[in-house]
């Protein structure tokens, strides 16, 4: 735990420090910003020869429980030994019933326009 403490004062002091270079870096002063350019590289070099911290923390999650909902387009189960036929046979149904659906959209847009 106090290894964790030291990691996150390290890297607090490095945020200040960033903070206050960029800071420098937008000053208006040519003497400043050259100042801070200094002060960055000497950071950098002093970042690369320490060793790199440890601390990670891995969050990935792997979802094992199967959907509550069913996705399946209507008629269809999920039923991998579902011959052609059917597949083909659900499907023209669906195809008839978006026609059947658009047909009757297309009846009530044009009927409340010519109104």
């Amino acid at each position: 735990m106090s290894k964790q403490r030291g990691d996150l004062e390290k890297f607090l002091k490095n945020v200040d420090e960033i903070s206050t270079l960029v800071k420098e870096l937008n000053s208006s002063s040519e003497c400043c910003q050259k100042k801070a350019i200094e002060n960055s590289d000497r950071l950098l070099a002093s970042w690369k020869q320490e060793e790199p911290s440890k601390t990670q923390l891995n969050r990935t999650v792997i979802n094992t429980k199967s959907p509550q909902h069913d996705t399946a387009p209507t008629g269809l189960k999920n039923d991998s030994d579902m011959s052609s036929v059917n597949f083909m046979k659900i499907l023209e149904k669906d195809a008839e019933d978006r026609a059947e659906r658009r047909k009757k959209n297309e009846e009530i847009a044009y009927g409340a326009s010519s109104v």
